[in-house]
């Protein structure tokens, strides 16, 4: 098989640009501006496809060696040879921003913190989703242990489409890349694709008290939302016990969350320490470790971005996919001109003197947040002094230059978005590793509350339950180990 002479690699979590392979000595130059080597990864998590086989994807952790700063090319022996035997089909790497043997906590290292959140696959990906959770996934995933799933089974708690939901899910994977989740550092992985989050919901549903679930807030709002006409479905009612199993699952430390989803946090520690008082302190004879951790909110540090992003044509509500009216919000993959025109007849006020928190105006104060979000998080006072010297003055000005910032923020995310949506065999494969991860942490804990509950779980090893005597019962005819099956016995 014949050397390949060209080859294409797209960086994950930084912006995404083309290295060219130069043949046999296995180098690779930047196609894009150059960076200094201080700042390169020294680690990459390297995709490829085996031609020479079935042309499943693979993956290959390599050291880098950077050399020429100014040229931004560097050396991956370990690749180098691969590659030049003809062995593999077009290239995608992952690129992380440190090493991933410092980042990862399984080198037997302290362990970090694990954090999990996702977001439903529903709609479009707005920039409330960007700047209230996603962007919060992207700074801290080489921080924490981070897994974040597209939370498939939330979605149908409203009618969705069969026949779009499975390409919805890729898209929110897709854009999880694109926004700069690394999968070298996190695990992405799909809900529905690992079964523990339904059996443990149910679990739960069994001792949560629905007085509780009164009691939320969302509920009431979208309940509101559907109109009187409109009925309830019970896993509209029953979800925020779902969003306790994900999160408890994978007995994570720290979720995400904005202001709005405290109350569904604080349903899930609630419903954490009611099952390990009830299962496990309270167990006679002897009492049980915990089964599960009570997690506790990552929250935005007061002044760095904006926790909760409203509505383009009413400032109290806060942005969302399932509003009505698609003016309401700015997805992530709008056009250039579809964003002029939304700035342009959003909401405001009649006063031409523009200044932040001010409760009287708050279409004025969530324009201002937006734009001091996705332009650095300057101090305040620093955009208000940006802004008296605006030409045209007053909102006209400003909406031209939230515009274009936010056109600026949202071209190059975009731009990756469609390279991964394009490669779906690439996308499937990184879900698949989150997915095997996932299976294994998920069903581990949901094991040790079943067996906390008193049922009768299966052994992994031999296929049989274990009874409170000790005696094994086969999964197949539920016969004890020193009893005869009937297969064995004479007729």
């Amino acid at each position: 098989m014949k050397t390949m002479q060209s080859i294409t690699l797209f960086c994950a979590s930084t912006a995404c640009r083309s290295w060219n392979w130069t043949g046999r000595t296995g180098v690779y130059t930047s196609a894009g501006r150059g960076r200094s080597a201080s700042t390169l990864p020294e680690s990459a998590l390297v995709w490829y496809r085996d031609a020479s086989g079935s042309g499943r994807l693979a993956s290959l952790q390599v050291r880098c060696k950077w050399a020429h700063s100014r040229t931004s090319s560097f050396v991956a022996q370990s690749v180098a040879p691969l590659l030049a035997r003809g062995r593999c089909a077009p290239v995608r790497m992952c690129v992380g921003s440190d090493s991933d043997a410092r980042k990862r906590p399984d080198n037997g290292r302290e362990r970090k913190p694990r954090v999990l959140s996702g977001v439903q696959p529903t709609g479009r990906i707005h920039l409330g989703n960007y700047l209230g959770a996603i962007q919060q996934w992207v700074t801290h995933q080489y921080d924490y242990d981070s897994w974040f799933c597209v939370v498939d089974m939330h979605a149908i708690t409203v009618p969705q489409d069969p026949r779009q939901l499975a390409e919805d899910t890729l898209s929110t994977a897709a854009m999880y890349l694109a926004c700069g989740l690394d999968p070298a550092h996190c695990r992405i992985f799909v809900q529905s694709q690992v079964p523990a989050h339904a059996e443990l919901a149910w679990l739960l549903n069994c001792i949560t008290p629905m007085g509780w679930l009164e009691k939320m807030t969302q509920y009431k709002d979208k309940r509101q939302r559907l109109g009187d006409d409109t009925p309830v479905n019970l896993g509209l009612f029953a979800y925020p016990v779902l969003m306790a199993a994900d999160i408890l699952l994978y007995r994570a430390e720290r979720v995400p969350v904005g202001e709005d989803q405290r109350q569904h946090l604080e349903l899930t520690r609630d419903i954490a320490r009611t099952f390990n008082h009830t299962f496990c302190r309270k167990r006679k004879p002897h009492k049980l470790p915990s089964v599960f951790r009570e997690p506790e909110a990552l929250i935005l540090p007061e002044g760095l971005g904006v926790s909760r992003v409203m509505s383009l044509t009413d400032g109290t509500s806060k942005m969302s996919k399932s509003a009505p009216s698609d003016m309401s919000r700015i997805n992530l993959l709008d056009d250039a001109d579809t964003i002029r025109n939304k700035i342009r007849r959003c909401k405001t006020d009649t006063e031409r003197h523009l200044r932040f928190d001010d409760p009287s105006r708050p279409e004025c104060n969530n324009l201002l947040h937006i734009y001091r979000a996705i332009t650095g998080n300057r101090p305040k006072s620093d955009i208000e002094r940006e802004l008296e010297t605006l030409n045209p003055p007053g909102w006209a000005g400003f909406k031209e230059l939230l515009a274009e910032a936010l056109i600026s923020l949202l071209g190059p995310i975009q731009e990756r978005y469609h390279q991964f949506r394009n490669e779906r065999l690439f996308l499937e494969e990184v879900l698949s590793r989150g997915r095997e991860e996932a299976n294994l942490v998920a069903n581990e804990t949901l094991r040790t509350a079943k067996e906390a509950m008193g049922f009768a779980v299966a052994s992994e090893a031999r296929g049989t339950f274990t009874e409170k005597d000790g005696s094994s019962v086969t999964a197949r005819g539920m016969y004890s180990s020193s009893s005869p099956s009937p297969s064995s016995s004479k007729l």
